[in-house]
């Protein structure tokens, strides 16, 4: 499966939020949320953690 194989639209913005407070940090928390959506890319994934962390 390729990185670009999970449009960001299919992604749970829930699962990104409980992903994101379940972590202090910003690696592991990209970690997971990649180990959860396996075609989503590092950049993508980054992104998204970076946006829920300023919430």
């Amino acid at each position: 499966m390729g990185p670009s194989s999970i449009p960001l639209d299919d992604i749970d913005e829930d699962t990104v939020h409980t992903i994101t407070a379940r972590h202090g940090e910003r690696v592991p928390a990209v970690k997971e949320l990649r180990e959860t959506y396996p075609g989503l890319s590092l950049l993508d994934a980054a992104q998204l953690v970076d946006r829920h962390r300023k919430t």
